[in-house]
């Protein structure tokens, strides 16, 4: 079993321990409201298509958001609770 050591405060811990994972629903809800934001933002650079880029843009964002979540981790020190990329 490997240990993480928080950058911030030191504290280390399991690195198994799934409560300390951050959510990946939360993370691609996340990156998929980013996602979207950016993807009308191109639509409308374009001249007129702003919803064309919006929903595969929200898309992709949320995919990578979700996939992506099981690299950081949350210290379970309460008075640290820093996230970190692992």
């Amino acid at each position: 079993m490997a240990h993480i050591t928080c950058p911030k405060c030191n504290n280390t811990f399991d690195s198994s321990d799934a409560t300390n994972r951050v959510t990946p629903w939360a993370a691609g809800a996340a990156l998929g409201t980013a996602g979207a934001v950016v993807g009308a933002g191109v639509g409308l650079a374009t001249g007129g298509i702003g919803m064309a880029a919006t929903v595969p843009f929200a898309a992709a964002g949320a995919a990578i958001g979700f996939l992506g979540a099981n690299s950081f981790r949350r210290c379970p020190n309460s008075a640290c609770g820093h996230i970190f990329k692992v």
